[in-house]
């Protein structure tokens, strides 16, 4: 025998003799086939749940991502809030629907931003939070053709709250209501609650207190 290996005539005598490999039977090749299946069901499954829960995460993120920048939109108008006159504060906050004077950057042709009075209005619409601005001569005037956006979906709850001094008492409680026609309040409240439409389950929840430079905490007492 070659010690570098069987020629073809070795290879058949020894397969003769019984001393040469035949290969799998057909029940090892079932087994085989058995095994490599659970274990790429098995694979499969653990692909298949990561996926989902890497899907569900994301969509949060994504919900959380803009449940945030709403809030932050908000608290930016807000905050540049001013009085319309020294009489009046124009700052009307009833039936779910919040309406005040503020300085806003405006575009303009040729890419460019000037700032403008406008009068800006959040209001709910069933299941979104819409703003209306109100922006130059349309500020001042009854007219309702104003630049309207939808700045957040899936709404499941609007809470507003504005702070109030308690009488007798340093303690601060807060009211949905503002009832002060000459001045701004000194600070918001705002709790938002969205669903998950890809979730049944408990709505994103997030609450965001906004000061108001030129605002001013009215007393408990006199409402």
């Amino acid at each position: 025998m070659n010690k570098k290996g069987f020629t073809p005539l070795e290879k058949l005598k020894c397969k003769n003799h019984g001393t040469f490999l035949t290969g799998f039977t057909f029940v090892e090749l079932l087994v085989s086939i058995l095994i490599f299946s659970v274990i790429v069901v098995s694979l499969y499954s653990t692909f298949r749940v990561g996926l989902a829960a890497y899907r569900k995460g994301e969509r949060e993120v994504s919900l959380n991502q803009n449940l945030r920048l709403c809030l932050d939109q908000m608290a930016l108008d807000f905050r540049n809030g001013y009085k319309f006159s020294d009489t009046q504060s124009a700052f009307i906050a009833e039936d779910g629907k919040l309406s005040f004077y503020c300085l806003k950057k405006i575009n303009s042709s040729g890419n460019k931003s000037r700032l403008e009075i406008c009068r800006i209005e959040y209001f709910r619409d069933q299941d979104k939070l819409l703003r209306a601005i109100f922006a130059g001569k349309l500020a001042f005037s009854d007219r309702r053709e104003a630049k309207t956006e939808v700045i957040l979906n899936n709404i499941a709850k609007l809470a507003i709250e504005f702070p109030y001094q308690q009488e007798g008492a340093e303690e601060i409680v807060w009211k949905d209501y503002w009832l002060e026609p000459d001045a701004l309040p000194l600070g918001i409240r705002i709790s938002l609650e969205i669903k998950n439409p890809g979730n049944p389950g408990p709505a994103l929840k997030m609450t965001k207190f906004i000061y108001l430079p030129l605002g001013k905490l009215d007393n408990e007492s006199s409402k």
